[in-house]
């Protein structure tokens, strides 16, 4: 399991230098894997926005049989972007899916680059509360699908 290092979680040089390790970890450590084969790329991240911006390209067997996005495949990109966004204000421990709305306005095109920017919305003690919106890159004004989840922390801390 892929942990985040306790002295990356409270600065903005922490948060980038964390998640680029982290995502270079899940590529290493967890080959094979869902998320792995995603293959985020970091764009930007804001710890005093309490933010994270994504990229998935998107590739031939993420297509649903009408040659666009599967709905499934966009809620996994919002689901993943909102749960390390969560992870990370935890305290860096697994973050699991309590729940998810998805809601769908316009087609990912396969062979296009998926961007999502997710926003955490509160970290409490169990539970964290994100929200997110995806886009094609050369189409910022159209939204894709957007999302909001809750995440378990398991934390006992208080929060941040």
């Amino acid at each position: 399991m892929i942990v985040l290092d306790q002295k990356d979680l409270t600065s903005q040089e922490g948060m980038e230098r964390g998640l680029d390790r982290y995502f270079a970890d899940v590529q290493k450590s967890c080959d094979g894997t869902f998320n792995a084969r995603l293959d985020p790329e970091l764009i930007s991240c804001d710890y005093e926005g309490r933010s994270l911006t994504l990229r998935l390209a998107l590739c031939d067997w993420m297509a649903n049989p009408g040659g666009v996005l599967h709905g499934g495949m966009s809620a996994a990109a919002l689901d993943m972007t909102m749960g390390v966004l969560s992870r990370y204000f935890s305290g860096g421990g697994m973050t699991p899916t309590v729940s998810m709305s998805v809601n769908y306005q316009h087609p990912g095109v396969i062979g296009g680059q998926l961007m999502i920017r997710a926003e955490l919305i509160s970290c409490g003690s169990t539970l964290c509360h994100a929200a997110a919106r995806a886009w094609m890159e050369d189409a910022p004004e159209r939204t894709v699908c957007t999302g909001t989840a809750v995440y378990y922390t398991g934390r006992r801390d208080g929060g941040k």
